[in-house]
């Protein structure tokens, strides 16, 4: 599992197509008002193990129903920003294309506000397990699955005690309370649909 994963900015850049020339000039020292940190890491978890769209976002996830990541908003944590590293690669990626608006329209994006400063780490304690729990009930049955997944994975990179506590302890709540969900997403999934998304998931041509 890649670790860009889990600080989730990466994966949903990608997945929505977000051009990096628009990172660059948006003033990136408010923070995310409506998603947490917490929350973002899981939709990213999400989008990376069963993405909403396939064959280069062309076309939609058989598996994944619109606006189903939604309830993962109401996770609580830390207001989500992208970090310095990651607003530093787009500046990188967008540097040509700022010189080129300031040479021929004399549009100067190339001086940019200071970074600003990295996230603290993300620990996870009673308040997620608490908002995982109470939301658990309203997912479908493959979002169950990839939660649970998250749970079970998310020790080897969120490995101070409190977390590493909580996750297992989810883990096993989940086990217990809905024991389809620790199955995998193609023992939950209708047959037909599940052959569908593996179909579109291989690469064009195979």
């Amino acid at each position: 599992m890649p670790t860009r994963v889990w600080s989730g900015w990466f994966v949903l850049f990608e997945k929505i197509q977000f051009p990096a020339e628009k990172l660059f000039v948006v003033n990136w020292d408010k923070s995310n008002s409506a998603l947490t940190d917490k929350g973002l890491s899981m939709i990213g978890f999400v989008e990376e193990g069963c993405p909403r769209l396939l064959r280069g976002g062309t076309v939609r996830n058989p598996l994944r129903a619109l606006r189903d990541t939604q309830q993962f908003e109401v996770i609580r944590g830390s207001r989500y920003f992208v970090g310095a590293a990651a607003l530093s690669a787009c500046r990188e990626l967008a540097a040509n294309d700022a010189k080129w608006l300031k040479r021929n329209y004399k549009i100067d994006y190339t001086v940019s506000q200071p970074l600003p400063p990295d996230p603290r780490p993300m620990d996870f304690g009673d308040d997620y397990f608490e908002d995982i729990t109470d939301l658990f009930g309203r997912l479908d049955p493959i979002l169950r699955c990839l939660v649970y997944e998250y749970c079970v994975e998310a020790p080897a990179h969120f490995t101070d005690s409190e977390s590493t506590k909580t996750f297992r302890h989810l883990a096993k709540w989940i086990e217990e309370s809905c024991p389809s969900s620790n199955r995998g997403i193609e023992h939950v999934a209708d047959p037909d649909v599940y052959s569908r998304f593996v179909e579109l998931s291989a690469p064009e041509g195979q």
